[in-house]
């Protein structure tokens, strides 16, 4: 055998191994990018969390948790749990409209996750945010949407319940804004 053809067969041998490593190291619908993906939003949820006791920092760690939902892939729930943080933080920096985003976006990826429940209550926290962002026609309709969400089948009825006592809090302090907003205050 020649040293030729010994290269050769290594060369093949060892891109046979690569590939196979590949195929077998990575899920099936991910990518190794995901991955990556995955361990960059962590490291960020992270950093966001050191920040979340910082009044002073709270802008960037919702930027950071926003950064690292938008890292992660269709389906994961974390997502969804970052988006809710960086909506309260947005919320509670003054930025209702980044928090309305945050939250609305939150309650879509839940959806696509499967989780209902969650879906509902973002929507309701979101339609909260509209209504003391003086938007109740987008608080309405947020409301409308909760509401849709809680009459899911696969919740059960004390879940459903549950969800269903917020939407209608929530329509009543809407209601009572639209009036004090259009001057019938008491």
């Amino acid at each position: 055998m020649t040293d030729n053809s010994r290269s050769q067969r290594a060369f093949h041998f060892v891109a046979a191994a690569i590939v196979g490593m590949a195929a077998f190291s990575v899920p099936a619908g991910a990518t190794a990018q995901d991955g990556w993906s995955v361990q960059r939003a962590k490291g960020m949820e992270a950093e966001a969390r050191s920040l979340s006791d910082q009044r002073h920092a709270w802008d960037k760690a919702a930027w950071l948790y926003r950064s690292a939902a938008s890292l992660r892939p269709q389906g994961d729930l974390v997502a969804v749990e970052d988006l809710q943080w960086a909506g309260k933080l947005a919320w509670y920096t003054g930025d209702a409209g980044q928090a309305l985003t945050d939250l609305e976006e939150a309650a879509e990826r839940a959806m696509e996750g499967g989780d209902v429940f969650t879906a509902a209550n973002l929507l309701v926290d979101a339609a909260w945010v509209a209504t003391r962002n003086g938007d109740p026609d987008r608080a309405s309709e947020l409301s409308r949407q909760a509401h849709v969400h809680a009459a899911s089948p696969i919740l059960s009825d004390e879940v459903r319940r549950r969800v269903t006592d917020r939407v209608v809090d929530l329509d009543v302090i809407t209601q009572i804004a639209t009036s004090d907003a259009a001057g019938f205050d008491r």
